[in-house]
């Protein structure tokens, strides 16, 4: 049974978010409905050439039944290793940032990837250099400045705020005040992923299928040091072309082999297991997605998609006859999932979906929310900002249109930290707020939001530092919500 509703206002979503993945399915079938009476959106689209404003057409509003998950064969191979330490074979040049150059946007490239840190900067990388937006001015970063080279593939903000470029010959790390860079003799396909201790994981090539960096030593894994060396005895070309470390700190990778054929690794520190689900010889998957949400799940793209939650696995096909996949997914401060399916894009929460056709935007790569609740929508277009309060916004479709559903604290991400983290909170009504830290002792450390705030979700960042602006020693602390009579509270692990 498929819904579509006509409102003056957005509708209320739901945070559930495997059910609300699978709703999607039926979404190839509807042609875009427009909402009579909405007010018309507008969205910043920034090019090579400057910026400009944009007006978007009515979203979609879409009430959709949950199929089923239909049950497969999902076989496992395990093996540990311990990979190679590679001290002396990483070429290490550190030199101090030349600047980098003030422009009107960003570098002149095709959009890569991006990336957002604490401070409230998007870094976007092309392959013409690596841009930093800090919400007033762009600044473009290229070989001359410190880069390996000029040609970006991926970036990825560590948490201790470092900046890492990955590019056609090696890695770039920037600390705000320096640039190193890393560079092995092979060149590398350049996917970075940033684990919760701090570790920086990359993809490599040539004799190695993956780097970890642990802030002193670099380590090399290649099929053998992974124990599942009997995979790839029969293929002549092996890679790993994603990789996403999830809340637990276990890596995800997506070994491709051959040109058609896919298997999904994990690596939790000492074991590696090696996934593959269907029937042994059907291992195509077209977008080769990983996706791990704040509480824990892992998303695949596997002709279908593959939820990992906890030790269970959910497998959903699509049901309808029509081919359906995941490109991309990003989530914001409220829990709603943003995606790319099929030939549309748009926000799904619950069994509620809004969102627009593919060709709205013509999303490249995944979508990113900075500090302030933007969302950056990386485009064949360009490169385009959604400012928050312009957002399909979590409202109740009832008696109370416009008003939030519920009062809500959300848990901080990244959790355990180590130099700072995202807090976001859903105010059902106007009122007078307080959100403050704690040490377990129950002193005050910190208050970071105080005073009247309307309705609609919100999201801060605390950066581990007290009310006079020194560092607080690693520990648990608590983030604690007042607003309107009500209280929340969520504890935060800092890790220094």
């Amino acid at each position: 049974m498929i819904g579509v509703r006509h409102s003056s206002s957005p509708l209320r979503l739901r945070p559930k978010l495997v059910r609300s993945v699978c709703g999607c399915l039926v979404l190839l079938m509807l042609l875009p409905v427009g909402l009579a009476g909405q007010e018309t959106r507008q969205v910043t689209l920034y090019t090579p050439e400057g910026s400009q404003q944009r007006p978007l057409s009515m979203p979609m509003v879409v009430d959709v039944e949950l199929p089923r998950p239909t049950k497969a064969s999902i076989s496992t191979v395990t093996g540990t290793g311990t990979g190679t330490t590679r001290l002396t074979e990483v070429e290490v040049v550190v030199r101090d940032s030349a600047g980098g150059q003030s422009t009107i946007s960003y570098a002149d490239g095709m959009i890569r990837d991006l990336a957002a840190d604490a401070s409230g900067n998007v870094w976007v990388g092309t392959s013409a250099g690596l841009s930093r937006f800090d919400g007033w001015q762009w600044t473009t970063f290229t070989e001359a400045d410190g880069l390996a080279d000029d040609h970006i593939h991926s970036v990825a903000v560590d948490g201790q705020g470092q900046v890492w470029a990955g590019s056609l010959n090696g890695l770039s790390r920037f600390d705000g005040q320096r640039w190193t860079r890393y560079r092995f003799e092979e060149r590398w396909t350049r996917e970075i992923a940033i684990a919760p201790n701090g570790d920086m994981w990359c993809t490599g090539g040539n004799d190695f299928l993956l780097a970890r960096f642990d802030g002193q030593a670099w380590w090399t894994y290649d099929p053998a040091d992974m124990g599942i060396i009997e995979i790839e005895e029969s293929a002549d070309d092996v890679l790993v072309t994603h990789i996403a470390v999830d809340r637990s700190g276990t890596l995800w990778a997506t070994l491709e082999i051959g040109k058609r054929k896919i298997r999904w690794l994990t690596f939790n520190g000492t074991q590696w297991t090696s996934y593959q689900f269907g029937e042994p010889g059907w291992l195509y998957s077209p977008t080769r997605m990983i996706f791990p949400d704040r509480e824990g799940r892992v998303f695949l793209e596997c002709g279908g998609l593959c939820v990992k939650d906890g030790s269970a696995w959910k497998i959903y096909y699509n049901e309808l006859g029509i081919f359906w996949n995941v490109f991309e997914m990003t989530e914001d401060a409220a829990g709603r999932l943003w995606i790319v399916v099929g030939s549309y894009f748009g926000v799904l929460e619950g069994t509620t979906w809004t969102g627009f056709s593919w060709e709205e935007f013509r999303v490249a790569r995944a979508p990113v929310i900075d500090s302030r609740g933007d969302l950056w929508i990386p485009s064949y277009d360009g490169l385009y900002r959604w400012f928050r309060s312009d957002l399909p916004t979590a409202i109740e479709s009832s008696s109370m249109p416009g008003a939030p559903r519920s009062f809500h604290l959300a848990q901080n991400y990244p959790n355990p930290f180590n130099h700072a983290t995202h807090i976001g909170f859903t105010l059902q009504q106007p009122s007078a707020v307080t959100l403050q830290v704690f040490n377990t002792h129950g002193q005050l450390v910190a208050t970071l939001v105080e005073g009247t705030r309307p309705a609609g979700t919100y999201q801060t960042a605390w950066d581990g530092r007290d009310a006079q602006g020194q560092a607080v020693s690693s520990g648990v602390y608590i983030v604690r919500l007042d607003a309107g009579g009500q209280q929340a509270t969520r504890k935060m692990l800092l890790m220094q």
